[in-house]
């Protein structure tokens, strides 16, 4: 494969590029609902098609996961398996967007100039069609794709991806033929530092329900004889963690692992560099809440320590006007992120005992969700090697090795027995807030990630042979 070539054809079809990228986010894809899932999911499958990639649609309890492939780089190629999804998170409740959500409008950010904005923008709906999109341009200047590509794209990912593991033990065979694991993601920060990670948390979604002993909403003044169920939540919350934020549930940290002398390595290389400023300037934060007495203590924390948090809270009346009523019943939505080592089962039991131990059990019942298992891989893989050399070869000089990414993916059931699986998790790209108003990822990000992309391919090829029983 010419790199040169096809970097000249990535600039020469950039608009067509934004054009097919804005055209797949406009189709809603929403993970909790399926609103819009089949037909997306359909759209790639057609997309894949025209790629000359053997594709299939295959059904799950749930929503359906497309799984392709193409061989055509030969049997002396390398195998690179590429897993992502398409699924979304729910706009409702979400106000104030600059543009429709799903309208997939081009807008200027004040600080990068020319974003796409929409939901799916950062998250994986877009990364997936700008990759889609480069294959495109590389198979149409006639050149061959240098390496075997295997593709899977979920749909169930918001929603804790239930039936990828059915799926895996299912096509096994096939997917054990890739040499490593790809979660492609617009990973360039704010900063212009493009950053890999080598691991990803886990996660214990989780729903607490409180109901009170009436079958309907009283009035206010009943409180005095009538237990309310927003007190009683509101005193389970306040248990799970300090001001701070650092947990309170006793066990919570027992497996907790730490981090490897390698991971020690990074954490230390990446707090010569990590300005706490620039990271809650990303978030649109004021501070960071995390007390640390260094840059390295901060980080450890962060990365390998299990958080708790309350992603929302519902109970009685909360609008324009007053309304003084006792609710019936109130629930809050609690996820909480697992660091390696931790058994998703064991922290339910343990939020359960939690809630036992403050006599609450009777009271405050503990609905389970999803889960997601956590996953590690090591610096010293090819995977690894072959995308940061693939960042070097786009120009880019500022690069961080992150020995874990805060949130959750499923990479998992590649990385555990019986696949195995080395990983990796990057791209280049600047994108932001990520399930939240005005999701976006930077025009010229797209470009940059295309062009990285097919270095990475590039290098990937190379490496045929050197790789065999590579391992996480």
């Amino acid at each position: 494969m010419i790199v040169r070539n096809i970097l000249e054809e990535i600039n020469i079809q950039f608009d067509n590029t934004l054009n097919q990228l804005q055209a797949f986010l406009r189709q809603p894809s929403i993970s909790g609902t399926g609103a819009g899932i089949n037909r997306t999911a359909y759209q790639v499958y057609t997309k894949l098609k025209i790629l000359n990639f053997e594709t299939e649609i295959i059904p799950t309890p749930s929503n359906p996961i497309v799984f392709a492939k193409n061989y055509s780089a030969g049997k002396k190629a390398p195998i690179m398996l590429i897993h992502t999804s398409i699924d979304v998170m729910t706009t409702e409740g979400e106000a104030w967007w600059s543009v429709p959500p799903f309208a997939a409008e081009i807008k200027d950010h004040p600080r990068f100039g020319p974003s796409l904005i929409a939901r799916g923008a950062y998250t994986q709906k877009a990364t997936l069609m700008t990759l889609l999109e480069t294959l495109a341009i590389i198979q149409g200047t006639g050149e061959t794709l240098p390496v075997n590509l295997i593709l899977v794209v979920d749909s169930e990912e918001e929603s804790g991806s239930p039936s990828l593991p059915k799926f895996v033990q299912d096509k096994q065979k096939e997917l054990n033929k890739a040499d490593a694991a790809y979660y492609p993601f617009f990973a360039t920060d704010r900063r212009g530092i493009a950053r890999l990670f080598l691991g990803t948390k886990g996660i214990v979604f989780l729903r607490l329900h409180c109901k009170g002993p009436s079958t309907r909403d009283l009035h206010s003044a009943e409180v005095g004889w009538i237990r309310n169920p927003a007190h009683i939540l509101a005193k389970t919350l306040s248990t799970l963690v300090d001001i701070h934020g650092h947990p309170l549930i006793s066990g919570l940290l027992d497996d907790v692992q730490p981090p490897s002398e390698d991971d020690e390595r990074l954490i230390s290389l990446l707090a010569e560099s990590f300005d706490p400023g620039i990271a809650a300037l990303q978030l649109d934060a004021r501070n960071l809440s995390i007390e640390a007495n260094s840059m390295e203590e901060l980080l450890r924390r962060f990365l390998f320590q299990p958080t708790v948090n309350i992603s929302g809270i519902q109970a009685g009346y909360v609008g324009q006007s007053f309304k003084s009523i006792l609710p019936r019943e109130a629930s809050a939505h609690v996820d909480i992120r697992l660091t390696p080592n931790e058994n998703p089962q064991q922290v339910l039991k343990v939020v359960k005992d939690h809630i036992a131990s403050l006599g609450l059990t009777d009271l405050v019942e503990v609905e389970l969700g999803y889960t997601m298992k956590w996953a590690k891989t090591s610096d010293n893989t090819h995977i690894v090697k072959t995308l940061l050399k693939s960042y070097y070869d786009v120009g880019i000089d500022n690069v961080e090795v992150w020995p874990m990414f805060p949130a959750s993916v499923p990479l998992y059931v590649y990385a555990d027995p019986p696949l195995k699986k080395p990983f990796v998790i990057g791209g280049l790209g600047h994108g932001g807030h990520a399930h939240g108003r005005d999701e976006y990822v930077v025009v010229e990000g797209i470009r940059q990630f295309q062009k990285g992309f097919t270095h990475f391919l590039h290098e990937f090829s190379q490496i045929r042979g050197r790789i065999s029983g590579e391992k996480t």
